[in-house]
């Protein structure tokens, strides 16, 4: 896949399997934190292992994106 594309390809979460996705693509949406906001260990990790270049796309949590008496909020 070529680096210095504008647009950028990937799936919302590891769809392959964190190494064959690391393979096959160069961004990958985080779904998670848009239910609850993770621990910044464990994004820390997913960063060292990562290829050098590869980029994360980090959901907005839904009480930044919908009211809080949404029925669309999830606990």
């Amino acid at each position: 896949m070529r680096r210095d594309a504008r647009i950028k390809i990937g799936c919302c979460g590891w769809a392959k399997g964190q190494k064959n996705y690391y393979r096959d693509f160069d961004v990958v949406e985080i779904q998670e934190t848009f239910y609850q906001p993770g621990r910044i260990e464990k994004y820390e990790k997913r960063r060292h292992d990562a290829p050098a270049g590869f980029e994360f796309a980090v959901k907005a949590w839904q009480l930044i994106t919908h009211e809080a008496s949404s029925p669309r909020i999830k606990s």
